[in-house]
């Protein structure tokens, strides 16, 4: 017998039956026999037989209300169900065949109802048809509909009814059109309020937002703009794994240099995903990532900023390079020791004798105080 929360419940129960005088139906309400009301698998085990695809399991896996349909004629017994199952954000109601040698149409001729729904192509959450048709069946229209948070939910209201009525208008794959519908989707999914958004998410949306036709989206200008802020980010932490990012450091008199891999978003984070009980202490000098990078990864830019704001320097590719030439560089690689990840200069012996005693001029050390004594 299938538990409640793995097959979802058994809604109305129709039984069409063949007689002489044509087809009678009845409709037997939500639910059935009161101390235990059977679930979706518990009525798909009572069948006689299975379809020969292997639909039927996920289908029953779903969860959310199934509500069942029958057709009973010449001792032979055949049953469809239909259920909300949203893809993504958008409702989609999905009609199973249950039994062997079933086909949804020979249930539209029986049931008007089930006619009605195969003739329903472009609806949303708040279309009136589709309320209409899942009241009649003995579904909850509103069952599993994503929630958003308070400041998102006009926008994501729009752009649920927009993707209702473009979902099926069968823009080519890969097209303006069809990027614009998959970033959709993404944006809704990041304006949500029953699942924590993901940076990660965030990221391939830009990457994917360069792609979209400006002038088939609406209001394109106030999603762009969300899009290329980390607004939809604030106040929230990640779904479903950590990201990560690295960060290079240059020698300086915080070490010879080393590669530094920056989690996010686990034990007690900050808002943005920044974990200040173990990386508070990175200090010094490091090579600035690639400006594609920086706008189009969403972790990447808050490490940056953080980092900035507890005082590490930052330089450019070719500022790195010449500082890497230097003298400075040199001592700091000789002064810390170990190996430096990137190639610097050896001082020689002389040199190292005369540093001991005084080293050599330190711009961007200077500069490194000056921010950690908060100049």
């Amino acid at each position: 017998m299938g538990a409640a929360g793995e097959s979802g419940p058994l809604g109305a129960w129709h039984v069409a039956t063949r007689g002489p005088d044509g087809w009678r139906i009845e409709r037997v309400g939500p639910g059935g026999l009161e101390d235990h009301p059977p679930t979706a698998a518990d009525y798909a085990a009572s069948l006689p037989s299975r379809p020969r695809d292997d639909l039927v399991e996920p289908f029953l896996a779903c969860g959310g209300t199934m509500a069942a349909f029958e057709r009973r004629e010449d001792g032979l017994r055949k049953a469809l169900g239909v259920r909300v199952i949203p893809y993504r954000t958008q409702p989609v109601l999905v009609a199973q065949p249950l039994t062997a040698d079933t086909d949804r149409r020979e249930f539209a001729e029986v049931y008007p109802i089930l006619a009605r729904c195969e003739g329903l192509s472009r609806y949303h959450w708040d279309t009136p048809l589709y309320r209409e048709l899942c009241v009649a069946m003995g579904l909850h229209p509103d069952e599993r509909r994503p929630r958003y948070r308070p400041r998102y939910r006009g926008l994501a209201g729009e752009l649920e009814r927009w993707l209702g009525d473009v979902y099926t208008d069968r823009a080519a794959p890969f097209s303006p059109r069809d990027e614009a519908k998959l970033a959709a989707f993404d944006l809704l999914d990041l304006m949500r309020a029953d699942r924590l958004p993901d940076p990660g998410l965030l990221d391939r949306l830009r990457r994917r937002w360069v792609r979209v036709d400006p002038g088939y989206v609406p209001r394109f200008g106030e999603l762009e703009r969300l899009v290329e802020s980390d607004e939809l980010l604030a106040g929230e932490t990640a779904a479903g794994g950590m990201p990560v990012t690295a960060v290079e450091f240059l020698p300086s008199r915080h070490g010879a240099g080393h590669r530094a891999s920056i989690y996010g978003f686990y034990g007690a984070h900050e808002p943005d995903g920044w974990v200040a009980r173990d990386y508070a202490g990175l200090r010094g000098i490091a090579l600035e990532p690639d400006a594609d990078a920086l706008r189009e990864r969403t972790w990447l830019r808050t490490v940056v900023r953080r980092l900035r704001e507890q005082g590490v320097l930052f330089l450019t590719p070719a500022r790195a390079e010449a500082y890497l030439g230097s003298d400075e560089a040199a001592y700091w690689a000789w002064r810390e020791g170990g190996p430096a990840r990137r190639r610097v200069r050896s001082p020689s012996s002389i040199e190292r004798m005369l540093w001991r005693v005084l080293p050599p001029d330190m711009p961007l050390d200077r500069k490194l105080t000056r921010r950690a004594d908060g100049v």
